[in-house]
Parts: structure tokens; C-alpha cells; sequence
């Protein structure tokens, strides 16, 4: 009887998994669609690799060819709050 009760609580926690995954998928393509809708190619870019691609903020300045971290952070913040 002891298998029977593990088995339906993998399969309870297995469901429970699958539909945090479609719900992440779904946030996903609604942050990658938001931002490819932004105009200003700058601040798109810094949205993206900071969420898209999880890159650093030193990363992100890097690319940007600036030479302040804070030059970055503050595309972000002007556009975002």
C-alpha cells in the first residue's frame, strides 16, 4: 500500500511542476514580447540581456561601450519606474 501512496504523491507534485512550467513559459513570452515592443533599441537591449539572457549589469555596460555600471542601471530605471 506504501508504493500506491508514494506514486500518487509524485504524481500529485509532477502536476504541480508541470503547471508552474507553462505558467514560467508563458511569463517568458509575455516579457519577451513586451519587450520587443520597446522603440528605443538601447533600452531594449539592456531589458533584454538583463532578462532575457540573465546577463550581469558590468556585462551590460560592457556592451553598451560605456564606462560607468550605473550607465545601464539607469536606461533601465528611466524606462521601467
Amino acid at each position: 500500500m506504501q508504493y500506491y501512496e508514494d506514486d500518487k504523491y509524485i504524481e500529485k507534485i509532477r502536476t504541480r511542476l508541470l503547471r508552474r512550467i507553462r505558467r514560467c513559459n508563458k511569463l517568458r513570452l509575455e516579457i519577451e514580447d513586451f519587450i520587443e515592443g520597446i522603440e528605443d533599441s538601447r533600452t531594449r537591449l539592456v531589458l533584454q540581456l538583463r532578462y532575457i539572457e540573465g546577463k550581469s549589469w558590468v556585462y551590460i555596460y560592457r556592451q553598451l561601450g560605456s564606462s560607468k555600471e550605473s550607465y545601464s542601471r539607469m536606461i533601465h530605471n528611466i524606462y521601467l519606474i
